[in-house]
């Protein structure tokens, strides 16, 4: 199985800091995008330290996959491991940064199967050419709210805390991540954001991006919609496209 990725990062029309980070790694098949929080820097040094990690762990220890790892377990090691490192900087390295976390949403490519690992309202999209489905399920206030809006009728204007996330990567010392995995077919392909673009697209706006731009424009494309749609957040997008 071969794929191609394209990916960018931006800091956005009203924001000073990028605490957004990215990571495409053809090499070990991975791919991430985080979205960090806490303080003047703190988002910034989150994700970006979160990033790192998932990609030491990782590279380290993916020859022993099937031997002493499942790619479940090697994925939430990598979370436990960059959660551990995030909540001992922020509370006893540099309490300055104390009560930083991230957003960390992973994709793994092995052995023809797609892992993708989630904690927070990053997300990751599945496109086949004819559907698409968001296959993380958001862990914020507002996803919260929207379930249970099926249980009763909760309107637009009542939903509160927009920019509550419910599951961080290093906030506490204990993590919960969500991991699923499927099969790649050749027309599949993952879309992975932060909720700087998925927070001011559409879902129609990302099927008909994804419809009618080559898999190198579309990440430039999400941008100008993002921006087009306020701005007001980091931008990050990553487009993976398999054959």
């Amino acid at each position: 199985m071969k794929l191609e990725a394209w990916g960018l990062t931006d800091v956005g029309l009203k924001r000073k800091q990028n605490q957004d980070s990215i990571l495409i790694d053809h090499d070990l098949g991975l791919f991430v995008v985080a979205d960090g929080m806490g303080g003047h820097s703190g988002g910034e040094v989150a994700s970006q330290l979160a990033v790192d990690v998932v990609q030491e762990v990782i590279r380290t220890k993916k020859e022993k996959l099937n031997e002493i790892f499942t790619p479940i377990e090697l994925l939430r090691e990598a979370y436990v491991e960059a959660t551990r490192r995030i909540f001992v900087m922020g509370t006893q390295e540099k309490t300055e940064l104390m009560g930083m976390g991230t957003t960390l949403v992973v994709a793994f490519i092995y052995q023809g199967i797609l892992y993708v690992a989630n904690v927070g309202d990053s997300r990751a999209y599945l496109y086949n050419g004819n559907y698409l489905w968001q296959i993380t399920e958001d862990h914020s206030l507002v996803y919260e709210q929207m379930k249970m809006s099926k249980f009763r009728s909760i309107s637009e204007s009542q939903l509160l805390g927009k920019n509550i996330i419910t599951r961080s990567v290093g906030f506490e010392a204990a993590i919960d991540v969500d991991i699923l995995q499927k099969r790649v077919e050749p027309k599949d392909s993952l879309f992975m954001c932060s909720d700087g673009v998925c927070g001011l697209m559409s879902d129609d706006q990302l099927f008909e991006v994804l419809s009618n731009y080559p898999g190198e424009e579309v990440p430039e494309r999400c941008k100008v919609l993002s921006c087009e749609g306020g701005g007001d957040d980091n931008i990050s997008a990553i487009y993976i496209q398999f054959s």
